[in-house]
């Protein structure tokens, strides 16, 4: 956890890191594209299924991405890592992240690759 003026790891509070899960298998998506963006569309898919993502939610995207490592350049999708431009991996589109935040007031996100 880093940046400015930003809560370092020890300052971030435990309530912050606790609520209910809510777990989107894209090993699909991701193994077909190496650079997928979890979508507003995967998300309502999802709800449609499941039911709403609870407020105060940790929303995490299943990648898969780790039966990749301890392979650098596989895992991080470059033979150039210390160069960001050219890692490929999958994430959260910036609608996916805006819409969690904005429409279902989450408390986190993140990214499993187990």
């Amino acid at each position: 956890h880093f940046g400015k003026d930003l809560a370092s790891v020890d300052e971030i509070s435990l309530r912050s890191l606790t609520g209910p899960a809510v777990v989107l298998d894209m090993r699909a998506a991701a193994e077909q594209h190496s650079d997928y963006r979890l979508s507003v569309e995967d998300l309502l898919s999802w709800e449609n299924r499941y039911g709403r993502i609870p407020r105060g939610a940790i929303v995490i995207m299943y990648t898969g991405w780790g039966r990749r490592w301890p392979d650098p350049a596989a895992y991080l999708g470059s033979h150039t890592p210390q160069d960001t431009i050219t890692l490929h991996f999958p994430g959260f589109s910036r609608d996916a992240a805006e819409f969690l935040v904005k429409e279902r007031h989450i408390d986190g996100i993140g990214r499993s690759t187990e």
